[in-house]
């Protein structure tokens, strides 16, 4: 009986419409940043994988040589990576409220 009611295409159709005219684009915006912060800890992972490598060059060069730009950037990048993480998790968890009581009200 439960499984019927799964199946059933006319209600998820019915659960499709409330949740878009409840929340318009901000359910967009949540799909955007579930995303987001989904895919940011790989990128992390990968900077810091880019950034391990290219320290044993920087350390032999010294801060000032050419060889410690990509070890550099590696940093930056991941400093980057890490602060649009934290951004993008204030957002949805601000969006969260935002559409649970958008949801509430329809």
């Amino acid at each position: 009986m439960a499984t019927a009611r799964l199946l059933d295409i006319d209600r998820w159709r019915a659960l499709l419409g409330l949740l878009w005219s409840a929340g318009r684009g901000r359910g967009l915006l949540f799909g955007a940043l579930v995303l987001a912060v989904g895919v940011l800890p790989t990128v992390a992972m990968v900077l810091t994988g880019t950034l391990v490598a290219a320290l044993p060059a920087a350390a032999a060069g010294g801060a000032g040589s050419p060889a410690a730009q990509p070890a550099l950037l590696a940093l930056g990048a991941l400093v980057g990576a890490m602060v649009l993480l934290e951004a993008c998790a204030n957002a949805l968890f601000v969006q969260t409220g935002v559409l649970d009581a958008d949801y509430a009200l329809e």
